[in-house]
């Protein structure tokens, strides 16, 4: 016993050990309340040539998601491109994000494929984001999503937990929101969903960092 207590490198594993821990009873035992005073309805319904409309969103889906700052729209283009919006934000709860691809198997579609892609924002910028081939009854969508954590993005659902929990511990207290686009898939056309996406990307970019702060 004394001999283990004349080792340093147990020190530092004690040490190591109540610094985890303090982290993970802050993150696990804190109370998370939705205090959010930025109100993401405000979100354009309009730009460029992008019109929307909004598509209501139950009382299960509201329970699920643990909170109501969220929407979901179409948004249409001038030239006849389709895509489908849904953000979910919060400044407190990192509780009220999940991966979309689980409430999609869950409500009995299929995934086909998934990947991971990278949207470009300039000649040395690019988004990461997810990508997945879903298959409800006789049609196809494919549907891309990202996280924002204040002024960080990820595809990695993990990472931003982890992100958030962090913040949160320093009393960092930054916003995080998750951006879902859905599209119609053609197979035989596999690269327009991306081009839709791709375009609409740049042309959002500059309002999610001003109304997803």
């Amino acid at each position: 016993m004394n001999r283990l207590l004349n080792d340093k490198s147990f020190y530092v594993i004690v040490v190591m050990l109540f610094i985890v821990g303090a982290i993970s009873s802050k993150v696990v035992f804190q109370e998370f309340v939705e205090e959010d005073n930025i109100n993401i309805h405000a979100f354009p319904k309009e730009f460029g040539e992008w019109t929307s409309r909004e598509i209501p969103i139950d009382e299960q889906e509201y329970d699920i998601l643990e909170t109501r700052n969220t929407f979901s729209r179409e948004y249409i283009h001038a030239n006849g491109d389709r895509l489908f919006l849904f953000i979910v934000y919060s400044q407190s709860n990192r509780k009220v994000f999940h991966p979309p691809e689980i409430c999609y198997t869950g409500g009995g579609a299929t995934i086909v494929n998934n990947a991971r892609v990278r949207f470009k924002l300039g000649p040395r910028r690019t988004l990461p984001a997810n990508q997945f081939v879903i298959e409800m009854e006789d049609s196809q969508q494919a549907m891309y999503y990202f996280f924002k954590v204040g002024g960080s993005y990820t595809a990695n659902y993990w990472y931003q937990q982890i992100l958030v929990s962090l913040k949160t511990f320093l009393g960092q207290h930054q916003g995080s929101a998750m951006i879902r686009m859905t599209v119609p898939y053609n197979s035989h056309k596999p690269a327009e969903s991306t081009r839709i996406v791709q375009e609409f990307i740049l042309e959002i970019l500059p309002y999610i960092k001003q109304y997803l702060p």
